[in-house]
């Protein structure tokens, strides 16, 4: 294998990328292997985590219902744990100025192994402020796993997770933050219209009615949810079925985020299963926005699902 002439620093540096090699193949295999129960069980160390830092910080429990969903596939999972890293990234910095990166959404099918590693990220977030606050009993072992557990149980595992962050972070989810989510969802509308021949013009704008609150927003996100859904089974995709998100008496502002984000996870699913759409552009972060902004945008892109309707 190796010639007379073979130095021993060349020898070291042999092994040495040998061994990079190895170690490479073993992560990418190990990263293929998740399934939805190993995903489970990570976000189930996670949630007993949190759960403890919550005691610490003497914050109140999350009792809000879980989501009734089905038919939830990793996509719909994937856009939850996007948040999660969100919200722990956030709590992150509050509580020890860490500074974290959300990592590019995958293109194409996602796994479940992307669902993991965003659930990983979130944990570290959550065991990096055990580390930096001295701790150490904040941090919990592995539970069995369980390989009964489907994507549904996923998502709403997840949710429920993300809920309990929601009562830790002392700067709460604001109007400007959904209004970014729900004009992303536009933005995936866009490109997707102008896959179409004669595509339409760009939405027009809506007067704001002021006055609106945040379970107005809600409402009618859960709406155009139902249509989303109905848009994407008519395109024959496999879509989650939105039954309640909570109750409506436990809605919170943070549900209005989670639930426009659930809106971009369907698009987005319908966006990949559309030949020739361009990836739609980033959405700034806007300040001063309202309630009633949001549910302005809402109704912009009520109007962009009925042109994709009327041209199925």
């Amino acid at each position: 294998m190796f010639s007379r002439q073979t130095t021993v620093p060349q020898l070291t540096l042999i092994l040495l990328v040998t061994f990079f090699f190895i170690q490479a193949a073993e992560r990418t295999g190990h990263a293929q292997d998740k399934r939805p129960a190993d995903v489970y069980q990570l976000t189930a160390q996670l949630a007993q985590e949190v759960d403890k830092l919550r005691w610490y910080m003497g914050r109140p429990v999350n009792e809000q219902a879980p989501p009734v969903v089905t038919d939830v596939s990793p996509h719909e999972v994937y856009f939850q744990a996007k948040l999660l890293v969100r919200k722990s990234s956030k709590l992150s910095f509050e509580l020890t100025f860490g500074q974290h990166t959300m990592p590019a959404t995958p293109i194409g099918q996602i796994k479940p192994r992307d669902v993991y590693e965003l659930v990983r990220i979130s944990s570290s977030q959550i065991r990096q402020i055990a580390e930096e606050l001295n701790l150490e009993d904040l941090l919990a072992p592995l539970p069995p796993l369980d390989p009964t557990k489907t994507p549904t149980d996923v998502f709403k595992l997840v949710v429920q997770t993300s809920r309990q962050l929601n009562l830790l972070i002392y700067r709460n989810i604001s109007p400007s933050d959904v209004y970014q989510t729900v004009t992303t969802a536009i933005s995936y509308t866009d490109v997707i219209l102008n896959t179409l021949p004669n595509p339409p013009t760009p939405p027009q704008a809506i007067p704001v009615t002021p006055g609106k609150r945040p379970e107005d927003v809600f409402a009618k996100l859960h709406e155009t949810y139902g249509r989303i859904e109905t848009i994407g089974k008519k395109m024959g995709l496999d879509m989650m079925t939105l039954e309640r998100w909570t109750n409506s008496k436990d809605i919170q502002p943070s549900d209005v985020l989670d639930l426009a984000s659930t809106i971009v996870a369907g698009l987005a699913h319908i966006h990949e299963n559309t030949n020739g759409a361009d990836t739609p552009h980033p959405i700034r972060w806007q300040h001063g926005m309202f309630p009633s902004d949001v549910f302005n945008r809402v109704l912009v892109l009520e109007s962009q699902l009925d042109k994709i309707e009327q041209r199925l």
